[in-house]
């Protein structure tokens, strides 16, 4: 377990620094600002990364850096090492590097902070020195001009040993919640270094199961820390398009994990296996329903044919009778 990157005076507030990659998104970036900046009972700051992109993204980022002292442009290289190279593009790790919050947060340009989150997920960290990770649940918005109300009570966190979090994971093969913007102890996000250059396509579960090999998670249940975007020009997740390449998205997320951090976790081939076992469960549920025929009817076989290969005994599971004969046929074709 990391300790905090930079301990706060006795009384002051908890620090934190929320790292916001702008992604050619000029428009969603004031609202942003405006829920991060809002937040009360924590000391804040912003770090904006410009890749340079042409839709005036780096006039917005500009005019925030000189208006709010809090808010700063990450520039590449920022931290040595190997955050970045001078010149180049700034990176998530250049922005880690130069971060000067105790706990840091990682947040999409198009989501937004329900009012308290970053005091809320501070105060447990600061109470629990195992916990690395505070999260909790998400909200869908279409617009920052008509936000829903968010559920602000203060909850009892759930707390989890980084194994039972990670098991927990493996049993469902999924994060369990709509985003897993969560709050996460500085020293820790650097030892991570930039997710989007490491990790495989599903970057959120990769990065929250890596976080849970290192450190216990806390999980803030019937409070929502966020809001996630739901409307059509959002930064789509990739694969999102139907439910096989979702799957085989995860699946690759676990089976990498498995095969670095996770490969010394006590128990690993039980946890793995179980992963495997939620994927085929879950592919045969959607073949079953018919909701995974997609425009064209072939998604049903693809579904079943993913199950078999996922899971070896996935024919035993409900709706994977037609499993064996699919794979055969799968297989005499390629």
């Amino acid at each position: 377990m990391s300790v905090a990157a930079n301990s706060p005076e006795v009384g002051a507030p908890s620090t934190v620094s929320v790292v916001i990659a702008c992604d050619r998104r000029a428009r969603s970036i004031p609202g942003c600002l405006d829920s991060v900046l809002s937040q009360e009972g924590v000391a804040v700051e912003v770090l904006l990364i410009d890749d340079g992109s042409n839709d005036w993204t780096s006039a917005v980022v500009a005019a925030a850096a000189r208006t709010d002292a809090r808010v700063r442009i990450v520039t590449s290289g920022n931290g040595g090492g190997d955050g970045g190279t001078a010149g180049g593009t700034p990176t998530i790790a250049d922005a880690l590097a130069s971060a000067s919050g105790e706990y840091t947060m990682l947040l999409n340009v198009d989501d937004r902070l329900a009012p308290g989150a970053l005091a809320r997920a501070a105060g447990v960290l600061s109470l629990h020195p195992s916990v690395g990770m505070v999260y909790g649940g998400s909200l869908p918005f279409y617009s920052d001009d008509a936000m829903p109300g968010a559920r602000p009570e203060t909850a009892v966190p759930e707390l989890w040993q980084g194994r039972d979090w990670i098991a927990e994971r493996c049993r469902t093969a999924s994060m369990g919640v709509a985003s897993a913007r969560a709050v996460v102890r500085t020293s820790l996000e650097r030892e991570l270094g930039d997710n989007r250059t490491a990790l495989p396509p599903d970057e959120a579960l990769a990065r929250c199961l890596r976080l849970a090999t290192r450190a216990d998670i806390a999980f803030l249940r019937g409070v929502d820390q966020t809001y996630v975007v739901a409307a059509p020009n959002a930064v789509a997740r990739p694969g999102s398009a139907s439910p096989i390449e979702d799957l085989r998205l995860r699946k690759a997320t676990f089976d990498a994990w498995f095969s670095v951090d996770g490969r010394d976790l006590p128990g690993a081939p039980c946890l793995h296996a179980m992963a495997h076992r939620a994927l085929a469960r879950e592919a045969l549920s959607v073949a079953g329903s018919g909701s995974g025929s997609g425009r064209n009817g072939g998604w049903i076989d693809e579904l079943e044919v993913f199950a078999s290969l996922a899971y070896a005994e996935a024919g035993a599971l409900p709706f994977g009778r037609r499993c064996k004969q699919n794979l055969s046929r799968f297989m005499r074709d390629h």
